[in-house]
């Protein structure tokens, strides 16, 4: 039968058997072995947090690809919107060269119904680009939801590392009721090592969960940037508020670590130091995670900043500009149709973006740390750039194209409901000026149930098959007008409504400025209650902001002492593997430590001069997917850390024995 028996346990129960046998433990072998559970369960519950915090990533990853995946479907639909307006603006402005050198009539009704059919596509297109341009929106929307997401189920697995190592220490202060200086150094000598081996293991994971984060952080902006839901400035600003951020947390660590390097004191002054410092740093870091917990009770009501998106959306020269000429009207039934007007040829495009607000937190004097909640709504109007009057020439052609297709359908349906079942005439001459002359007979309705009567009154077979002949012609030709009448209603119902369209447009045109300035104070005061929506979280997020700086300030003070204690990895050729050479004791840890923290700051400090000579769209995706290859590296270098770390904690674990 398998029985769980501590090494250390063994030795200690050994050396006790030499005065008498007793079927009683000792205290100090009770004591050893208790503290040797509490250290086993806290390496477990260390493995817990480090698989759970894994999974969490992998979820975190595989939800981003599927995100991506939604951001790159949206994109190229929108593209395809677009080339195909492209298309469609060509063949447009092909026919209405071509409308202005016919004469034929009827070549010039088929034309005006071409170029009615091509503005209708566009429309359409229009639409489907919008519709693509909403997604793309809602996808960045999601992707930055599941960072947040993601941040917060981490600093869970963090905390419970935390714990764990905090009963890692419990498991110390045990050993303390060892009988013998023997006892004592064998244990301490064990422990030390369990403790180091347990804490390079945390720190592995800990430094592979940060490389992650931040995988998956520029991956987010990348594809925002990418599908044009921000800004270039937006997108460097946000790496540049990362970096310094980093940048800060540096120099806060330099600063500390220097009051160690000429450490003087004994090592049993310095071991209280770092215990002192153990138990304010779990301490803060509670107090820490209380405010973030409550940070994220904190309620948002945006039932206010809702209402402000569907006015703005409902907007006509909202749906205007950002379409490029894009009306929309309510047919007889109240359904809106789209309608792309004549001044789209001269329509510069203007391009909506949302972008994150930020909020700023300083640390110091030069340094601060920047978070973002909720969004604001912006417009990149473009400049009109043709003469007035000539879009006004244009416009006032377009109208009077229209207006002659729809005089002609208009008579076309007048005369086919005349023919149907209205006062039905038929041409039997002209006079001496060519007007027609004109004799009233029966439409067709009438002339159907006419026919009806007569085929049942027909008693000869002659009789009865001429007008069964004439019957069903009749019906035909009855069904014939019928379908005219809805074919002309539906035309006549299009080009009154296009006119109206154009006028409309051209309204909107006209005052494009003053337009521009309206819709700008709607699209302010939907930003403005967006702020007011996130006073409480910006409260809340700073209150955690204090007591994160206070818990980073101690921290920092922990690890240098850590450093001189035992033995530390400093990442001296920055490959993330830990090399022989690379565990370093005492003052040479902090030396090393200080110079690795100043090499990075020179590294940030390079990457922000480099983000501020980028300029156009295209280098800043070029840029950002270098440090996403670069930090899938970092990510697979950790991992394989990670795995060093945990099998070198494997190699002081107690073992199993029959």
């Amino acid at each position: 039968m398998k029985k769980k028996l501590m090494i250390i346990a063994v030795l200690l129960g050994a050396l006790s058997l030499g005065a008498c046998v007793d079927d009683n433990e000792s205290q100090s072998v009770t004591n050893v072995r208790n503290s040797k559970t509490a250290e086993l369960k806290s390496i477990a519950a260390m493995e817990k947090a480090a698989a759970e915090a894994k999974v969490t990533m992998a979820n975190a990853e595989a939800k981003l690809k599927v995100a991506e995946v939604a951001a790159q479907q949206a994109a190229a639909a929108k593209a395809l919107a677009e080339a195909e307006l492209e298309k469609k603006q060509a063949e447009l402005i092909a026919l209405q060269k071509e409308a202005a050198e016919i004469e034929n009539e009827a070549a010039k009704i088929e034309n005006e119904k071409l170029q009615a059919a091509l503005e209708a596509e566009m429309a359409q297109l229009e639409v489907d680009k919008k519709l693509a341009e909403e997604k793309l929106a809602k996808v960045a929307a999601e992707m930055e939801r599941m960072e947040q997401e993601n941040q917060a189920t981490l600093l869970e697995t963090q905390l419970a590392m935390r714990k764990a190592e905090q009963e890692l220490l419990d498991a110390q202060k045990q050993l303390d009721n060892a009988t013998t200086q023997a006892e004592k150094d064998k244990i301490e000598a064990e422990r030390q090592k369990l403790q180091e081996r347990a804490t390079a293991y945390s720190d592995a994971v800990d430094n592979l969960i940060t490389a992650q984060n931040s995988l998956i952080s520029m991956k987010t902006r990348l594809a925002t940037l990418e599908n044009g839901l921000t800004t270039l400035k937006e997108a460097k600003d946000a790496q540049i508020a990362e970096n310094n951020n980093n940048i800060a947390l540096y120099k806060m660590y330099i600063e500390k670590y220097q009051k160690y390097t000429n450490y003087t004191e004994d090592v049993t002054a310095l071991r209280n130091e770092y215990n002192t410092l153990f138990d304010e740093r779990y301490k803060l870091a509670d107090a820490y995670n209380a405010k973030y917990y409550a940070l994220n009770d904190v309620k948002v009501d945006l039932n206010t900043v809702d209402a402000a998106d569907e006015a703005i959306e409902a907007d006509d020269f909202y749906r205007f500009v950002t379409t490029g000429g894009i009306v929309y009207l309510k047919d007889e039934e109240g359904n809106e149709k789209p309608f792309s007007v004549g001044v789209y040829s001269y329509m510069p495009r203007s391009s909506k973006y949302f972008t994150s607000k930020r909020y700023t937190y300083k640390i110091d004097e030069d340094n601060e740390f920047v978070q973002s909640y909720g969004d604001s709504i912006y417009i990149k109007f473009g400049e009109l750039s043709a003469d007035i009057r000539t879009v006004e020439l244009y416009v006032n052609n377009q109208i009077e194209g229209n207006e002659s297709s729809l005089d002609f359908y208009k008579k076309q349906l007048e005369y086919n409901q005349a023919q149907y079942n209205g006062k039905a005439t038929t041409v039997i001459g002209y006079d001496k000026d060519g007007k027609e002359i004109l004799k009233p007979i029966r439409n067709a309705v009438d002339s159907t149930a006419y026919l009806k009567t007569k085929l049942d009154a027909a008693k000869e077979q002659a009789d009865i098959d001429e007008y069964t002949r004439l019957y069903r012609n009749s019906i035909n030709n009855e069904e014939i007008l019928s379908n005219n009448i809805t074919i002309y209603k539906g035309r006549v119902e299009n080009y009154t409504m296009q006119i109206q369209a154009l006028k409309k447009g051209w309204d909107m045109y006209q005052k494009y400025d003053a337009n521009i300035a309206e819709l700008q104070k709607k699209m302010d005061a939907r930003n403005e209650a967006g702020v007011k929506a996130y006073e409480a979280k910006v409260a809340a997020w700073k209150v955690t902001q204090d007591a994160y700086v206070a818990y980073l300030k101690v921290n920092a003070d922990y690890w240098a002492v850590y450093a001189l204690l035992f033995n530390t990895w400093v990442d001296l050729n920055g490959d993330n593997v830990w090399d022989d050479n690379e565990t370093l004791m005492g003052a040479n840890a902090i030396n090393a430590q200080i110079e690795s923290y100043q090499t990075q700051i020179e590294t940030l400090e390079k990457a922000n001069a480099d983000l501020s000579e980028i300029q156009t769209q295209e280098a800043a995706i070029a840029n950002l997917n270098a440090k996403i290859a670069a930090k899938e590296v970092v990510v697979k270098a950790r991992e394989v850390a990670v795995a060093a770390a945990k099998a070198a904690l494997d190699e002081v674990m107690p073992k199993e024995e029959e």
